[in-house]
């Protein structure tokens, strides 16, 4: 496991999902594959609880999960997809659930129909 040292170095002493910088806590990962080193995560206590699923996921507070899946650390990484995981429309109480990655790129999500559009522009 990755040192809280380490933790606080990589995130810079911030939340590694939302960037806040109160109540910081390590996280570990649940169902980490053995040998893996990088299992843990930085987070604050908002996104904490919410991870631990002892609060309902604020869709507005995660809008963070365009930033955070693009982190280099493989547990960020891991811990992004699996909240995004979570808040599909169909397990959401929400009709739409949209995260914008980037000013150009936005994926949408809506309930009621179980689909989904990426609204996005490639640029060179």
């Amino acid at each position: 496991m990755i040192q809280e040292e380490q933790l606080k170095s990589r995130s810079g002493n911030q939340c590694e999902m939302c960037a806040s910088g109160t109540g910081l806590k390590t996280y570990v990962l649940p169902q980490t594959p053995a040998g893996i080193k990088d299992d843990a995560v930085y987070l604050c206590g908002k996104c904490l609880v919410q991870v631990e699923k002892q609060e309902e996921p604020d869709h507005a507070h995660w809008q963070c999960l365009g930033t955070a899946m693009w982190s280099e650390a493989p547990a960020v990484q891991v811990l992004a997809w699996r909240m995004l995981s979570r808040m599909r429309p169909w397990r959401s109480t929400s009709s739409t659930f949209t995260l914008t990655t980037s000013p150009s790129l936005s994926l949408s999500l809506t309930r009621s129909t179980r689909s989904f559009e990426i609204w996005g522009m490639c640029t060179m």
